[in-house]
């Protein structure tokens, strides 16, 4: 049962009340509403811990519950991560290196059975809403990505929930990230016994299916999720199988439609190797700084492939001027004896 307030509905938070507008972001274990302070009328993000593998319901105060009560201790466990998420986030904030890359937080709230983080709105698209028109675009959008992970891995933190609805693009193409359940401290997860992860089916690597995964994860597992979202960008569909060498990549890319439609094999080689050495097996992932290395080399190729092409096609312009200095050289002569050959009107 979907247990998402709707539009139009006013939830009272503290002393303040909120219409919700309408839900921008929906992931494993809450929903983002945009809504409208009632009596101030600014736009505010309202995060509600609502995980989608329990089923809840809603009674008539609007309060949250657990259908089945033998899965009431893991909403309460994910409803601590949530809070723990929400402390995280703040002192994340704090860091000079990844201040710009992280949504802020403000208030905190236990309302309706569950909890709620304020934010304020940030005016962009979230990933899933961005539609790309070229393949220099995309790669673009995936190195800026790449970078901004980086930042984290660089700070000792894993993402472990990358996935297009959690990362935020604002108009200056700036890469920000607000969901920070799954985040966790790589050293702290090898100390910790009854750790499972909230990642999102779909888009998180294979080894976070193994009850014994936090063994094998590092910094790679973060990388798996970005070649899932590089492919879907590319084929408009998630990877159908586990199955990833450069053959059978290269059959599942179609060359003739969208974004791959007309590269050659100096452009398609390289992004098959991406995708291979970010969807492969754990051991043969790449490191953020390599992705990063890879993905400038191609844009760099696309870049030397359009200025190749600018230089073979003449411009329209040029064209237009080069006939009429032809005209000019072979009329010279009359154009001299009748520089304005304008015919006269009879204004009578």
């Amino acid at each position: 049962m979907d247990c998402a307030f709707r539009k139009g509905e006013i939830i009272s938070l503290g002393s303040d009340a909120f219409v919700i507008e309408d839900i921008i972001g929906r992931g494993a274990s809450s929903i983002v509403y945009r809504a409208n302070h009632q009596k101030l009328h600014t736009e505010h993000l309202l995060k509600e811990y609502n995980p989608q593998g329990i089923e809840l319901y809603r009674n008539s105060s609007k309060e949250l519950h657990v259908k089945d009560k033998s899965k009431q201790q893991q909403f309460n466990e994910g409803l601590a991560r949530f809070t723990a998420g929400y402390e995280l986030q703040k002192n994340l904030r704090k860091n000079s290196a990844l201040t710009n890359s992280i949504s802020n937080v403000q208030r905190f709230f236990d309302e309706y059975g569950t909890k709620y983080i304020e934010m304020p709105v940030v005016y962009g698209k979230t990933y899933d809403q961005v539609t790309e028109h070229t393949l220099k675009d995309l790669l673009l959008h995936i190195k800026a990505i790449t970078k901004t992970i980086s930042c984290f891995h660089s700070e000792g933190y894993l993402l472990l929930d990358v996935k297009p609805e959690n990362i935020f693009i604002t108009p200056e193409n700036t890469i920000m990230l607000f969901d920070f359940d799954s985040v966790e401290f790589r050293s702290d997860l090898v100390n910790t016994d009854d750790w499972y992860p909230m990642s999102t089916r779909g888009w998180f690597a294979p080894e976070l299916k193994d009850k014994d995964c936090k063994l094998y994860i590092d910094e790679k597992t973060d990388i798996y999720s970005i070649g899932m979202i590089l492919y879907y960008k590319l084929t408009g569909e998630p990877l159908k199988s586990r199955t990833t060498s450069p053959k059978k990549l290269a059959i599942s890319l179609d060359p003739t439609i969208g974004l791959l439609k007309d590269i050659g094999s100096s452009v398609l080689d390289p992004l098959i190797q991406i995708l291979s050495h970010t969807l492969c097996t754990f051991s043969y992932r790449w490191h953020t700084e390599q992705l990063m290395s890879e993905l400038e080399k191609i844009i760099n190729e696309l870049n030397r492939l359009e200025a190749a092409s600018c230089e073979t096609e003449q411009p329209a312009s040029s064209v237009q001027e080069s006939y009429y200095l032809a005209l000019f050289h072979l009329h010279k002569k009359s154009i001299k004896k009748h520089p304005f050959p304008i015919k006269a009107h009879n204004t009578t």
